[in-house]
């Protein structure tokens, strides 16, 4: 038996078309190898992308059937600032981001519904950790969870009068505004000041978060100065003399109706070349308060001193308020040249046109005066 029939195939044709036969048949397996491996290779391809697939989506599939709020009241206790101006949108992610709720879009949704939440205030707010939307919203509308202490700075304080109030208050190291009064630039000081901060701090009542620096104080003081007198309609090349002018009625007013006169005797004795001849300015440069001054005293060499500067002195000597503000955009008609505060207890005023009926008010001071030694 010859080879051919050992393995059992008989083939019909010669042998060289037996050889090509063999030949066909070996590609044939090949191929069909590869194909198996091709299919092999692909459905792997296939099952690997669909496991990255569901990995990938899969938190996504499950948002759809996960609740996006947290159920409860909360935990612990967090702060959060909420800033000016912040929309529903912002407020959301500032309490997602601090742990508050567990979405924005929990918060949203809830804001969106109460129109109380238009009226939320920029500021602390101290609330808890995984609140219910519904329950942060209801923290933030409460004023009792609102962080805040206030301050108030009186008209008429000095510069130095009002920083002392501020670290007494705040707990502010003095050294951080003497820091910050250093660099008048950077906390809003407009040029024309001429690096003089004094006057140009806003006396009013302003509310502390706890994260407030000194320069955000004084910054936010400058800034209600600024915006005070810009309402007004003052031009910016004007603001400076303007809060110089204020300071020295705030000084020297005792009453509110006082303001527009004393405002008025200023501009008639600036228009006739007189000096102001004002013993608060000199008690400025002093660095004292008092209610009168000696005739020595009167005559120091200082750009504050009235006494020997014509006009408005060289910078504010207090900080005026709106009142005294007003008084120099709109004095009072009338032909006054003096007035003397002749009882400074009252603050009692009287205004005098004539250099005797002056000395006649003087003469009612000093008896004050006398009666009460040492003021």
């Amino acid at each position: 038996m010859n080879d051919d029939s050992m393995t059992g195939f008989s083939p019909p044709g010669p042998p060289g078309e037996r050889r090509s036969v063999r030949a066909v048949e070996r590609r044939r397996r090949i191929r069909s190898r590869r194909s198996r491996f091709s299919v092999l290779l692909m459905g792997g391809i296939v099952l690997a992308a669909a496991a990255l697939a569901w990995f990938t989506i899969r938190p996504l599939v499950g948002s759809f059937f996960e609740e996006d709020d947290y159920p409860g009241p909360g935990s612990g206790r967090v702060t959060v600032t909420i800033p000016q101006g912040a929309s529903g949108t912002a407020i959301g992610k500032v309490l997602r981001e601090a742990g508050v709720v567990k979405s924005a879009n929990a918060f949203i949704d809830v804001a969106r519904k109460d129109a109380r939440s238009a009226g939320i205030r920029p500021g602390v707010y101290a609330l808890h950790k995984e609140m219910s939307a519904a329950g942060a919203l209801q923290l933030l509308l409460d004023p009792a969870n609102r962080i805040v202490r206030t301050t108030t700075i009186k008209e008429g304080q000095r510069l130095t009068e009002i920083i002392d109030t501020l670290v007494a208050e705040t707990g502010i190291p003095k050294a951080d505004f003497q820091a910050a009064l250093k660099q008048p630039a950077e906390i809003g000081l407009p040029p024309q000041a001429k690096g003089r901060v004094e006057g140009w701090l806003f006396p009013a009542t302003y509310e502390m978060s706890p994260q407030v620096t000194a320069a955000d104080l004084l910054s936010e003081m400058i800034e209600r100065t600024t915006s005070e007198l810009a309402q007004l309609g003052v031009a910016s090349e004007k603001w400076n003399a303007v809060i110089i002018e204020a300071s020295l009625v705030e000084a020297e007013r005792g009453s509110d109706s006082d303001a527009p006169k004393i405002a008025r005797v200023f501009a008639n004795r600036i228009a006739q070349g007189w000096p102001l001849q004002l013993d608060t300015t000199v008690n400025y440069a002093l660095n004292r308060r008092r209610v009168a001054v000696a005739e020595k005293e009167t005559k120091i060499n200082s750009p504050y001193n009235t006494y020997r500067v014509k006009g408005l002195p060289v910078g504010a000597i207090c900080s005026p308020g709106a009142v005294a503000i007003k008084a120099v955009l709109e004095p009072a008609e009338g032909p006054w040249m003096y007035f003397v505060a002749v009882n400074p207890d009252t603050g009692q005023t009287k205004f005098a046109v004539t250099e005797g009926e002056f000395f006649a008010l003087q003469a009612e001071l000093n008896k004050w005066l006398a009666a009460n030694p040492g003021r």
